[in-house]
């Protein structure tokens, strides 16, 4: 909301519009799976400008060791957005959200043997891998009770 005394800038008007700031901010969750938990609590990504993702992070020792591990997060990063080929680190406050726990890590489940000999049929060797991948985390996160498997069976 802006203030009534005083216009706004054009600037400020598009900076908080919804449609262009996913294509310029990037979520803290999506931020964490790329970095991980324990880095993500230290930084927090601003914006994309001129091909630079711009990152707060809580103190100098952050901005040495994430400049040095540059080359990885990129990696990582360029899956979600591909226009960008520099990180920009500054020190500043990091305020992450606030119902966000460490992910739990999920383990693979035995699958049933009904659906173990079901996938054993199943020719294509690479398919048949990347089912009883899926499945064995499905049914992995189902004995954790996660949030993604309420209601399945």
């Amino acid at each position: 909301m802006f203030k009534r005394d005083a216009p706004a800038s054009l600037a400020t008007v598009l900076a908080q519009s919804p449609a262009l700031r996913d294509k310029q901010r990037m979520g803290w969750s999506t931020w964490r799976n790329i970095v991980g938990h324990r880095v993500a609590t230290h930084t927090m990504p601003l914006r994309v400008e001129n091909e630079t993702l711009h990152v707060v992070v809580s103190s100098s020792l952050w901005a040495s060791e994430l400049s040095l591990l540059q080359t990885p997060i990129l990696a990582k990063l360029r899956a979600v957005l591909p226009q960008v080929s520099l990180l920009r680190f500054r020190v500043g406050h990091v305020e992450i959200p606030k119902d966000t726990a460490p992910p739990t890590r999920v383990r693979q489940a035995t699958l049933p043997p009904e659906l173990a000999s079901k996938a054993a049929a199943i020719a294509d060797e690479e398919l048949r891998r990347a089912l009883v991948e899926a499945a064995s985390y499905s049914l992995g996160r189902a004995e954790l009770g996660t949030p993604g498997n309420k209601g399945r069976t």
